[in-house]
């Protein structure tokens, strides 16, 4: 069995029919894309965005800029120049709508996508390479992973998670998958089913709390 690196929860494997036992798919080319989740309430692209960026296409062979809500033209120019598209919509939802915007435009239109990295503007960095990070990640076989997970807690502040406290769980600012979650039933299910988020309470309850 295979656990996540930072939440212990097992991960899924392709199960070898004729040899009866379980292996890692192996993707021969990668195809790493990115999501990346805008949202400042002036809409000014600061200097660590594009910072983050640079940093970020030396693992993502495309990233998607999904912006919640409005940015300046300066700042929109910004992010076209480092990333491969921009996704304008409204503010609402937070970033688990940003998100699954993203997330479902790209398995939509690229084909053979390895893994899908999830990220938000709310993380500065990099302080390291990116690659140096994904090359011990890699190493490890994992289903999927994060940079920092919480270690939960016995009670539920926001009152929406279902389980009634709040469970280990990989943080939501930056979130990798690999190619065997990204397509098993249960991520596309999950994905689908997740209701409309209104409040922030919601969103820690119905997405970051629960999804890793």
């Amino acid at each position: 069995m295979v656990i996540c690196a930072l939440c212990g929860s097992p991960v899924f494997l392709r199960r070898e029919q004729a040899a009866g036992k379980y292996m890692a798919e192996q993707v021969v080319r990668k195809n790493r894309q990115a999501v990346y989740c805008f949202y400042d309430k002036d809409g000014i692209v600061d200097g660590y965005v594009p910072f983050f960026l640079k940093g970020l296409r030396e693992v993502a062979d495309g990233i998607c800029v999904v912006v919640n809500g409005e940015v300046c033209d300066s700042g929109l120019e910004l992010l076209r120049t480092y990333s491969d598209e921009v996704i304008l919509r409204p503010n609402d939802g937070y970033d688990v709508t940003a998100y699954k915007a993203g997330l479902m435009h790209i398995l939509s239109e690229k084909e053979d996508v390895s893994s899908v990295i999830l990220c938000n503007n709310t993380l500065f960095g990099p302080f390291r390479p990116f690659p140096e990070m994904f090359e011990e990640m890699e190493s490890r076989n994992l289903d999927f992973w994060g940079i920092t997970a919480f270690e939960g807690d016995p009670g539920d502040p926001f009152g929406t998670i279902r389980y009634g406290y709040i469970p280990e769980h990989v943080q939501s600012f930056f979130m990798v998958f690999e190619r065997r979650f990204l397509k098993t039933e249960d991520f596309g299910y999950w994905w689908e089913q997740l209701p409309a988020i209104h409040r922030y309470e919601e969103a820690i309850g119905y997405f970051e709390a629960v999804f890793t």
